[in-house]
């Protein structure tokens, strides 16, 4: 497996080590190589790290990756029977290095980084690929769109249901509603959604004749964006930044929520790509934990809920939209209650444990 970083921190990252454990939990011996970013180690599964020493290093690494992986796998090929490419900035690398021979390989695709055009170094190791996996049926079907000839499985991402618990009681009801939401809040992350459920606070107010508290969990500089914008509706006060937390607190701040909210848009990129949610991996924790969610119709956001049982998605330009929803679910507290019992059961039926080792054994084979 060959990767750009492998720790328990970032979708990605995660992603890869529970491809990882779950290849290594079927049965198989996985070696990973994690050539741009941090490694930490993984119980059964060999972690070697390739990541340069300084900025100016990683810079020339980039300059040179295709060159200096593709040798190192050249000359390590013959140890492997798959190569797993678990993105496609690697992807031109890894064809390099099996351009003579040696075993198949994969490339992994997870949706902003395969949405955009793809260069003519990434579309011929597309076509050299034996497959191009990805985690949604929306990028899916873009690269089938694009080249059809392509074999394009999808493995979606999994949760351990065991790790968030359900609320052992409901919220009080004589307490303030919360709204949650946790992402990056960068500024290259404003398609996330936060600014549009910050409009929506006034109206969702208006509804149910209360205040209601929106608290945000990740790092970033957005903070002060959203504090601005809160200011200009008149809700600062109802905001709560809580920066990076860790994964303790933050099942406990899904437990302790009413619903969780993050209705991201489709916004253009540079490179002529979109920004979305190439899955979402905070809806299925969410749900998980029992807790109602707000999603957008857009990109692969859809593909985690039951519409109208789990979850409602909405139209994430319309704060009214937003507002509607929220209502929907906080104005009848049973209805909430009752959706995130049927949210826990969907996650773990479609995205737990079980699912995710059945689906990679069905590609790869198990021992």
């Amino acid at each position: 497996m060959v990767t750009v970083g492998f720790s328990p921190v970032g979708g990605l990252e995660i992603y890869a080590r529970d491809v990882a454990e779950g290849l290594r939990d079927i049965g198989h011996d996985v070696t990973v190589w994690a050539v741009l970013e941090s490694a930490t180690e993984l119980a059964g599964v060999q972690v070697h790290e390739f990541r340069p020493s300084s900025r100016i290093a990683t810079s020339l690494r980039y300059r040179t990756l295709e060159i200096s992986l593709g040798h190192q796998i050249s000359r390590q090929s013959s140890r492997f029977d798959l190569i797993l490419c678990m993105h496609p900035r690697l992807a031109s690398a890894v064809a390099r290095g099996t351009s003579s021979g040696g075993p198949p390989f994969w490339i992994w695709t997870y949706g902003t980084d395969i949405w955009g055009p793809w260069d003519p170094r990434l579309q011929r190791a597309i076509d050299r690929a034996e497959k191009v996996a990805t985690i949604s049926r929306f990028t899916a079907g873009i690269i089938r769109s694009r080249d059809p000839a392509v074999d394009v499985p999808i493995v979606f991402p999994t949760v351990d249901v065991s790790r968030f618990a359900l609320s052992a009681e409901p919220p009080a009801p004589t307490r303030d509603p919360v709204i949650f939401t946790v992402s990056r809040i960068e500024g290259a992350d404003a398609y996330k959604g936060h600014d549009n459920v910050i409009r929506s606070i006034p109206l969702i107010e208006s509804s149910l004749g209360r205040r209601v508290i929106y608290r945000i969990a990740g790092a970033g500089n957005g903070p002060q964006r959203l504090r601005a914008i809160a200011r200009e509706y008149g809700v600062e006060d109802r905001l709560v930044f809580l920066g990076r937390i860790d994964d303790r607190r933050l099942a406990r701040e899904y437990r302790e929520c009413d619903l969780f909210a993050m209705p991201s848009r489709m916004d253009p990129a540079p490179d002529g790509s979109m920004r979305g949610e190439g899955f979402g991996i905070a809806y299925i924790e969410a749900q998980a934990t029992g807790r109602p969610v707000v999603v957008s119709r857009q990109a692969a956001a859809p593909e985690t809920i039951v519409q109208g049982e789990t979850g409602l998605a909405v139209d994430p330009f319309a704060p009214e939209d937003i507002a509607r929803a929220c209502v929907s679910i906080l104005s009848l507290p049973d209805r909430g209650r009752a959706m995130g019992v049927a949210g826990r059961t969907f996650v773990s039926d479609n995205f737990g444990t079980r699912m995710f080792r059945e689906q990679l054994s069905s590609l790869v084979g198990g021992r």
